[in-house]
């Protein structure tokens, strides 16, 4: 016993030293939720709920309008998208499937004694591995392809970080490049697209030759 515990608190020890090491010389900045206490307390319970088949009641702030809405949810996981957190589920209130971003959620609890079925086969990655951001559809969504150009000063960027699973690069010969994805909600893209300007023009989307984005000169 005391042979195992020396071992064990050497091991303490060594990682110890490793987290004061990484705290050092690692830091990640990025946008987090104002109370950890809560935003902890939940995803803790949206895991044991989804390891016990249980319904979660949630109390959800509408950010459109302020009010707070009380929704029995069938948790189907947890979706990170550009540093936010959201529920996925299937909503009883609504009859359907419904996302909630978790720091939205004022209040969580399990609802003991109930029980569900996750859907046959289902994959939070194979239902939103196609979408831009957090858009689907419960009937499946079309597919879209939305053509950028990219001037040479932030090409780089595009060809170094993969922003989407579908992004394929044609290189333009002036060290610019031609990104183009293949998705679904591509509406979600603009302000993302917005953020990058004047650096990314829209070519098209879906090969259309109007202008997607009326302010932008097409290129």
């Amino acid at each position: 016993m005391r042979k195992l515990l020396a071992e064990t608190l050497a091991g303490v020890s060594v990682y110890n030293l490793l987290i004061n090491e990484i705290e050092n010389h690692v830091h990640v900045a990025e946008p987090t939720p104002a109370d950890t206490v809560l935003f902890s307390h939940m995803v803790s319970e949206i895991f044991t709920a989804l390891r016990q088949k249980k319904r979660l009641r949630i109390k959800y702030l509408r950010t459109y309008d302020r009010v707070e809405t009380e929704r029995i949810i069938e948790p189907y996981g947890l979706l990170n998208r550009f540093n936010n957190y959201y529920l996925t589920g299937y909503c009883l209130n609504s009859q359907a499937n419904r996302i909630f971003h978790v720091v939205h959620i004022r209040k969580l609890e399990i609802i003991k004694g109930s029980t569900y079925k996750m859907p046959p086969s289902y994959s939070l990655k194979r239902a939103y591995s196609q979408a831009w951001a957090t858009w689907t559809s419960d009937g499946g969504a079309q597919l879209e392809t939305v053509r950028l150009w990219v001037c040479c000063d932030t090409a780089e960027r595009f060809r170094a970080i993969n922003f989407h699973d579908s992004r394929q690069l044609n290189e333009l010969g002036d060290g610019a490049v031609e990104a183009s994805f293949r998705l679904t909600g591509a509406t979600e893209m603009v302000s993302w697209i917005t953020s990058w300007d004047p650096m990314l023009k829209s070519l098209s989307r879906n090969g259309c030759a109007t202008r997607w984005f009326p302010t932008w000169e097409k290129h």
